[in-house]
Protein backbone atom coordinates (compact mmCIF):
# COMPACT_ATOMS: atom_id res chain seq x y z
CA UNK A 1 0.00 0.00 0.00
CA UNK A 2 2.58 2.37 0.95
CA UNK A 3 4.81 1.83 -1.93
CA UNK A 4 2.09 2.77 -4.23
CA UNK A 5 1.12 5.85 -2.77
CA UNK A 6 4.78 7.02 -2.98
CA UNK A 7 5.17 5.98 -6.33
CA UNK A 8 2.11 8.24 -7.01
CA UNK A 9 3.10 10.61 -5.28
CA UNK A 10 6.36 10.59 -7.48
CA UNK A 11 4.65 10.50 -10.71
CA UNK A 12 2.68 13.07 -10.30
CA UNK A 13 5.68 15.20 -8.94
CA UNK A 14 7.67 13.89 -11.89
CA UNK A 15 4.64 15.18 -14.42
CA UNK A 16 4.78 18.37 -14.12
CA UNK A 17 8.58 18.73 -14.20
CA UNK A 18 8.48 17.15 -17.73
CA UNK A 19 5.03 19.33 -18.83
CA UNK A 20 7.30 22.81 -17.19
CA UNK A 21 10.16 21.27 -19.39
CA UNK A 22 7.94 20.88 -22.31
CA UNK A 23 6.76 24.50 -21.65
CA UNK A 24 10.46 25.77 -21.65
CA UNK A 25 11.32 24.12 -24.60
CA UNK A 26 8.38 25.57 -26.55
CA UNK A 27 9.06 28.63 -25.72
CA UNK A 28 12.85 28.62 -26.52
CA UNK A 29 11.47 27.48 -30.29
CA UNK A 30 9.89 31.49 -30.17
CA UNK A 31 13.81 32.73 -29.37
CA UNK A 32 15.89 33.85 -32.72
CA UNK A 33 18.36 32.11 -30.54
CA UNK A 34 19.20 28.32 -30.46
CA UNK A 35 21.15 28.66 -27.24
CA UNK A 36 18.25 29.71 -25.29
CA UNK A 37 17.82 25.65 -25.26
CA UNK A 38 21.10 25.02 -23.50
CA UNK A 39 19.55 25.47 -19.86
CA UNK A 40 17.07 22.48 -21.06
CA UNK A 41 19.60 20.43 -22.34
CA UNK A 42 21.31 17.52 -19.80
CA UNK A 43 24.56 18.05 -20.34
CA UNK A 44 24.35 21.86 -21.70
CA UNK A 45 25.31 20.60 -25.15
CA UNK A 46 23.14 20.94 -28.50
CA UNK A 47 25.74 19.55 -30.74
CA UNK A 48 24.55 15.79 -30.53
CA UNK A 49 22.42 13.97 -32.70
CA UNK A 50 19.86 14.24 -30.29
CA UNK A 51 19.36 18.02 -31.22
CA UNK A 52 19.60 17.80 -35.22
CA UNK A 53 16.22 18.62 -35.58
CA UNK A 54 15.92 21.56 -33.12
CA UNK A 55 19.17 22.78 -34.86
CA UNK A 56 17.75 22.49 -38.21
CA UNK A 57 14.59 24.18 -37.02
CA UNK A 58 16.84 27.52 -35.72
CA UNK A 59 18.58 27.56 -39.55
CA UNK A 60 14.81 26.92 -41.10
CA UNK A 61 12.42 29.39 -39.27
CA UNK A 62 12.82 33.40 -38.00
CA UNK A 63 10.01 35.04 -35.86
CA UNK A 64 8.01 31.98 -35.00
CA UNK A 65 4.74 32.29 -32.84
CA UNK A 66 3.44 29.43 -30.88
CA UNK A 67 -0.73 29.72 -30.01
CA UNK A 68 -0.99 26.64 -28.28
CA UNK A 69 0.97 23.30 -26.74
CA UNK A 70 -0.84 19.82 -25.74
CA UNK A 71 0.86 16.80 -24.43
CA UNK A 72 1.25 13.26 -24.18
CA UNK A 73 2.83 10.79 -22.68
CA UNK A 74 4.13 7.99 -24.91
CA UNK A 75 6.82 5.20 -23.20
CA UNK A 76 10.07 7.11 -22.54
CA UNK A 77 9.47 10.35 -25.03
CA UNK A 78 6.88 13.07 -23.98
CA UNK A 79 5.31 14.31 -27.21
CA UNK A 80 4.38 17.77 -27.70
CA UNK A 81 1.55 19.04 -30.35
CA UNK A 82 2.75 23.04 -31.14
CA UNK A 83 0.13 25.08 -33.09
CA UNK A 84 2.34 28.01 -34.18
CA UNK A 85 3.94 29.32 -37.56
CA UNK A 86 7.05 31.36 -38.17
CA UNK A 87 8.43 32.97 -40.94
CA UNK A 88 10.63 31.11 -43.11
CA UNK A 89 14.65 31.55 -43.60
CA UNK A 90 14.70 31.75 -47.53
CA UNK A 91 14.05 34.22 -50.18
CA UNK A 92 10.30 34.15 -50.04
CA UNK A 93 10.00 34.82 -46.04
CA UNK A 94 7.05 33.43 -46.19
CA UNK A 95 4.84 33.06 -43.11
CA UNK A 96 4.26 29.18 -42.72
CA UNK A 97 2.98 26.34 -40.14
CA UNK A 98 5.93 25.56 -38.48
CA UNK A 99 6.94 21.65 -37.19
CA UNK A 100 3.84 20.68 -35.14
CA UNK A 101 5.08 17.56 -33.38
CA UNK A 102 8.04 17.29 -31.02
CA UNK A 103 9.43 14.33 -29.33
CA UNK A 104 11.09 14.77 -26.11
CA UNK A 105 13.92 12.76 -24.00
CA UNK A 106 14.74 13.33 -20.62
CA UNK A 107 17.60 12.65 -18.69
CA UNK A 108 18.56 12.93 -15.40
CA UNK A 109 19.31 16.62 -15.52
CA UNK A 110 16.80 17.82 -18.51
CA UNK A 111 16.11 16.84 -21.76
CA UNK A 112 18.48 14.44 -23.33
CA UNK A 113 16.99 14.17 -26.91
CA UNK A 114 14.74 16.42 -29.06
CA UNK A 115 13.21 15.34 -32.33
CA UNK A 116 11.14 16.21 -34.93
CA UNK A 117 8.10 14.11 -35.84
CA UNK A 118 9.78 13.22 -38.62
CA UNK A 119 13.25 12.50 -37.34
CA UNK A 120 11.62 10.45 -34.43
CA UNK A 121 10.07 8.10 -36.72
CA UNK A 122 13.32 7.92 -39.37
CA UNK A 123 15.23 6.78 -36.04
CA UNK A 124 12.75 4.39 -35.56
CA UNK A 125 12.79 2.97 -39.40
CA UNK A 126 16.40 2.91 -39.03
CA UNK A 127 16.15 0.86 -35.83
CA UNK A 128 13.40 -1.64 -36.67
CA UNK A 129 14.20 -5.25 -36.41
CA UNK A 130 13.12 -6.15 -39.80
CA UNK A 131 11.01 -5.36 -42.95
CA UNK A 132 7.63 -5.74 -41.28
CA UNK A 133 8.32 -3.52 -38.75
CA UNK A 134 9.41 -0.94 -41.00
CA UNK A 135 6.23 -1.88 -42.80
CA UNK A 136 3.87 -1.51 -39.95
CA UNK A 137 5.43 1.46 -39.15
CA UNK A 138 5.03 3.33 -42.34
CA UNK A 139 1.93 2.28 -43.21
CA UNK A 140 0.79 4.32 -39.64
CA UNK A 141 2.69 7.23 -40.62
CA UNK A 142 1.84 7.53 -44.13
CA UNK A 143 1.36 11.26 -44.26
CA UNK A 144 4.67 12.26 -43.26
CA UNK A 145 6.40 9.50 -45.36
CA UNK A 146 7.93 12.03 -47.65
CA UNK A 147 9.35 14.02 -44.50
CA UNK A 148 10.81 10.78 -42.86
CA UNK A 149 12.89 9.63 -46.53
CA UNK A 150 14.28 12.92 -46.19
CA UNK A 151 15.54 12.73 -42.81
CA UNK A 152 16.52 9.08 -43.61
CA UNK A 153 18.82 10.99 -46.16
CA UNK A 154 19.97 13.32 -43.85
CA UNK A 155 20.80 11.43 -41.54
CA UNK A 156 22.87 9.11 -43.85
CA UNK A 157 24.68 12.14 -45.29
CA UNK A 158 25.59 12.89 -41.18
CA UNK A 159 26.53 9.31 -40.96
CA UNK A 160 28.89 8.99 -44.24
CA UNK A 161 30.82 12.23 -42.73
CA UNK A 162 31.33 10.65 -39.68
CA UNK A 163 32.84 7.47 -41.76
CA UNK A 164 35.12 9.46 -43.70
CA UNK A 165 36.56 11.10 -40.79
CA UNK A 166 37.80 7.64 -39.87
CA UNK A 167 38.53 6.31 -43.26
CA UNK A 168 40.94 4.00 -42.35
CA UNK A 169 39.33 2.03 -39.59
CA UNK A 170 36.14 2.06 -41.82
CA UNK A 171 38.18 0.57 -44.51
CA UNK A 172 39.74 -1.84 -42.72
CA UNK A 173 36.11 -3.17 -41.11
CA UNK A 174 34.88 -3.16 -44.86
CA UNK A 175 38.14 -4.97 -46.26
CA UNK A 176 37.85 -7.55 -43.11
CA UNK A 177 33.98 -8.25 -44.06
CA UNK A 178 34.95 -8.47 -47.61
CA UNK A 179 37.81 -10.78 -47.08
CA UNK A 180 35.43 -12.96 -44.62
CA UNK A 181 33.19 -13.53 -47.38
CA UNK A 182 35.34 -14.66 -50.29
CA UNK A 183 36.74 -17.14 -47.77
CA UNK A 184 33.15 -18.80 -47.31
Amino acid sequence: MIPALVFTLFAQAVAPAREAAAARFTQALTSTEIRTLLPLATKQELSGDGWASVREFFERWDCVSIRSVRSHDEGEWLVVDVDGDGITRNAKHERRPISAIWYLKFGANGIAEAKSEADHFAALLVAAKDDDARRAIIERHAEIAPAIARQIMALARRTDRARAKEPAAWRHCACRAADAGRRR
